[in-house]
């Protein structure tokens, strides 16, 4: 496994990349492993390129991780913040649940169906230059990944607004489906 050269260097190789990916599987449901790893192999392969570029190098904050080495992880947070560990909003309380009559109302659905791994790319590219050193004065804390923290809870809550704000659950829902097929 290599351990010199930039990131994206030693992404090339790969038992580095299996093993960076492993890592990062901890806590994915096996019906979302696959899935998850297919999107892992996608940023890797077609996205992480974008990253190497002048405002990328160096980190967001003095002897800090360098950005590079924080792309993924924060892939795999946002992953997990749509299908492991949903917004509440869009999880019916147990007893609202087992109310007779009680129907899913395609919220967490049309949640999920809003992620988009090149949206969510494109996202990063905007606002991690833009964070540097944004929480500077908090020197007691881990201020890189509580910065990708943040980025990550921005663009979750974007997607919350995005389903809050749909007039028609359902329609959105086959709009997004049919965009999806189209797309892929």
């Amino acid at each position: 496994m290599k351990t010199q050269g930039t990131f994206i260097d030693n992404i090339k190789d790969e038992n580095y990349r299996n093993a960076i990916i492993d890592a990062l599987t901890g806590g994915i449901a096996d019906e979302f492993q696959e899935y998850f790893e297919m999107v892992m192999n996608y940023v890797i392969d077609e996205k992480l390129q974008l990253f190497n570029k002048e405002e990328f190098k160096g980190s967001l904050y003095e002897g800090d991780d360098d950005f590079l080495d924080m792309i993924l992880p924060c892939v795999r947070r946002v992953f997990g913040k749509v299908f492991i560990d949903t917004p509440k909003i869009f999880i019916p309380e147990p007893i609202v649940a087992s109310v007779k009559g009680y129907k899913e109302d395609g919220r967490m659905e049309l949640f999920q169906l809003h992620y988009n791994i090149d949206e969510f790319i494109d996202y990063l590219i905007e606002i991690l230059p833009k964070s540097k050193e944004c929480l500077s004065q908090f020197e007691n804390i881990d201020r890189s990944p509580k910065t990708l923290e943040i980025i990550v809870d921005n663009y979750i809550g974007g997607l919350i607004k995005k389903v809050l704000e749909s007039n028609d659950i359902k329609q959105d829902i086959r709009d997004l489906k049919i965009k999806n097929l189209i797309n892929d």
